[in-house]
């Protein structure tokens, strides 16, 4: 079903789906709602101020096409786990000031462009780059990649309290073995850190694994589920808020804690003399 070009001050629930053709375009206007049963979009379609939901089947953004909101509610369906369900995004999502509940999957070649605050409440997923210097603020899950890949966010990244952050690691490779995240604009970490091993990949001494980089960043996660190692070895995240790396180390044996106490004085002093030699900009990034 096609809707009319542009849906005044009110309600319009459809019992089928809303295709917009090649060429064309549809505007949703403040304080109207356009509630549909799935769709698609070809063209282009406007949300200014209003809301559209569409929680009964799928709606999908096709390649080449834009959906923009601004200042407005975007409702879709999803039971929080990666699948085709919800909005599919293969075109670009201009989203400004915006409220998007439900999932969200933006698939390899497909971007979101952010101006001022846009909150996802649903799932996001997929290795759709994020533009524009406005904040993306994730609080019902993230899974950045359809398999490891690195996602950029051209401004900042928030990770709120309520969210779990989904990373896969099946290879060494930054973007390409392991999920990775680079944010030009301020990174807050927030909510759970959940990674997975994939592919049957273990990860074995000192492998490490450079998940996030970032202009500045601040927060910490309240939880990491961190998938178990081989006897012997533990992860090291000492350098997760510094360097956004994770690294696999061996624990060592109680033989040595003794050892390990009497040079700690000689470790302070060392480290010292370290940081001292560091380049203005290492040390500024590490204390963001």
């Amino acid at each position: 079903m096609q809707i009319p070009r542009s849906v005044p001050g009110q309600t319009l629930e459809l019992s089928g789906a809303t295709t917009i053709t090649t060429g064309k375009f549809v505007t949703i206007t403040s304080t109207a709602t356009l509630d549909t049963n799935g769709g698609s979009n070809s063209g282009t379609f406007f949300v200014t101020g209003g809301t559209l939901k569409s929680t009964r089947d799928t709606f999908t953004n096709n390649s080449g096409a834009t959906l923009y909101a601004t200042a407005a509610t975007l409702t879709f369906g999803g039971d929080g786990v990666q699948n085709n369900d919800g909005l599919q995004n293969h075109g670009t999502l201009t989203l400004v000031d915006t409220t998007v509940n439900g999932d969200v999957h933006s698939a390899a070649g497909s971007s979101v462009a952010i101006a001022g605050a846009v909150t996802f409440n649903g799932l996001v997923s997929g290795a759709g780059n994020f533009t524009g210097s406005g904040s993306a603020i994730f609080a019902g899950g993230y899974s950045p990649g359809d398999s490891p890949a690195l996602v950029t966010h051209a401004g900042n990244l928030t990770f709120d309290s309520t969210n779990r952050l989904i990373m896969e690691i099946g290879g060494l490779a930054r973007g390409t073995g392991y999920d990775a995240l680079d944010v030009e604009g301020l990174l807050t970490f927030g909510g759970e850190l959940d990674l997975d091993f994939i592919n049957g990949f273990t990860a074995s001494l000192g492998d490490s694994f450079d998940l996030f980089d970032w202009g500045n960043a601040t927060g910490s996660f309240s939880l990491l589920n961190l998938p178990d190692l081989s006897d012997g070895l533990a992860w090291d995240f000492s350098q997760l808020y510094s360097t956004g790396t994770l690294s696999v180390t061996a624990i060592p044996e109680p033989s040595t804690y003794a050892a390990l106490t009497g040079v700690a004085a000689l470790g302070c002093v060392l480290l010292r003399r370290r940081k001292s030699s560091r380049s203005p900009q290492e040390s500024a990034r590490r204390r963001s």
